[in-house]
Formats: C-alpha cells, structure tokens, sequence
C-alpha cells in the first residue's frame, strides 16, 4: 500500500505491463490455435501464469536491491547494520509478498475474464500460496549471492524470467520417467504443480505432493540462505563487497 500511495505511477504501470501481456499472450493463441485453442489445458496455463507473477518478482528482487545498493555506494551500510545483510533481505521479501499480491488480484481477475478458464478455489489453495514465496525467496537469495560478486546482472534478468515461465507451463506431473522426477526436482514446479491440481482440476492434494512439496521448498530455502552467505563471505573476503 505504501508504494502504491508513494510511487503510483510505478505501481500502476507494472499492472498495466503485466495486463498488456497476458491479454497479448491469450489474444495471440486464440489466432493461431482457434476457438478450442487451449482445450482442457486452459485452466493450467492460467494457474501456471499465476505463480508465475507471484514468483518472479520474489526471485529477482534481492539480486535488483544489491545492483541498485553497489550503484549508489550503499550496500556496505546493508552490511553493517544490526540484522545484517541476509536478515535484511530476509525481512525485505517477506514485505516484497504483500506488495506482489495486492496487485496480483486484479490480474488474477483478469486472467479469468480474458482466458473464461474456470478455477476451482478451496481452502487448499492456501498451501501452495504460501510455498511458492518461500521457495522463490530461496532461489532469489542464490541469485542475489551471485549478484554480491558480480554486482551488475541486468542482462540476464530478461532471460532468466522466461525461463522460469517456460519450466512453470510444462506440466512435469502429467509426464512419465525423468520428466517427472524433474518435476519433483526443480525449484518451485511441485507447489506450481499442487496449485494447479487444485485450481485447474479441482483435486485434493495427496500425502506424497504434500510432503515433496514441502521438501522442496526447505531445500531451496535453506540452499538460497547457505548460497547467499557463502557469497557474503566471499565478497568480504575478496574486497569486493562495495565495488561496482
């Protein structure tokens, strides 16, 4: 609420961006593929565009408040201060969360009235919502390590986004053999897969999603955490923490 009341221009014009998008990518697919462009694969696509938009702002913000602290000669005073620099990025993406799902329902809403995908709320809902955030603070944490010794990273930004899109349409859980095992492998994709079971197709989520679930989200969690100190430390240790 506070960049809303203080950067509106800011806050609006990443609604509208991410608006634009989707209405592109939906308007798009029904020109190449026809009416029955998605079929029963719409709902799944919608779902994974959602944790989409709540992940990837969560990724990439520690590694864009680092570049911006090594730009303005700041970073060093992130270091310095009580908490420290991992507890400060800690507490930043918890606040980082709430920013991302004021704005996320609006497109939620459009996504819905664009696509006419028909999502299967529950209470359940609530479990996968709060995994992706974490296990997306992980993997933000490990990007933000390599942009302590790196200091710029813009360029990777752009494709790094649509990477993360492309792995979150694939639907691991529907294949066989490696491709599922992957799935159960790679950051973020079983809550992504759990969301989608539950707001595509309206299932209850088993004991063994449940469980890999959480288990994926601890290790990239703690893996994002372990990373981003080992980073710190080499960062001290090589000099480098304050130079751009």
């Amino acid at each position: 609420m506070k960049m809303l009341l203080r950067y509106p221009a800011d806050f609006w014009g990443g609604i509208i961006s991410l608006a634009i998008m989707y209405v592109l990518f939906f308007s798009g697919a029904r020109y190449l593929a026809g009416p029955g462009y998605f079929g029963e694969r719409l709902d799944a696509v919608v779902v994974s565009l959602i944790a989409w938009s709540l992940a990837t702002g969560l990724v990439f913000a520690n590694a864009n408040r680092i570049q911006e602290g090594a730009t303005t000669g700041i970073l060093e005073q992130y270091v310095l201060t009580r908490p420290g620099l991992l507890r400060l990025s800690l507490a930043q993406s918890l606040v980082l969360v709430l920013q991302i799902v004021l704005p996320l329902i609006p497109l939620v809403a459009l996504l819905v009235l664009v696509s006419g995908a028909q999502l299967k709320w529950n209470v359940w809902v609530l479990f996968p919502l709060m995994t992706i955030p974490l296990a997306a603070m992980g993997v933000g944490l490990a990007y933000g390590g390599w942009a302590l010794l790196q200091k710029r990273l813009g360029q990777w930004q752009g494709p790094l986004q649509f990477v993360l899109l492309a792995i979150f349409l694939v639907r691991f859980d529907a294949l066989g053999g490696f491709m599922k095992i992957l799935g159960y492998i790679l950051p973020m994709i079983p809550s992504v897969s759990m969301l989608r079971a539950i707001l595509a197709l309206g299932e209850t989520p088993g004991a063994t999603l449940i469980g890999v679930t959480l288990l994926n989200t601890a290790v990239y969690l703690g893996l994002g955490i372990w990373i981003f100190q080992r980073s710190l430390k080499a960062a001290r240790k090589g000099g480098v923490l304050g130079i751009y």
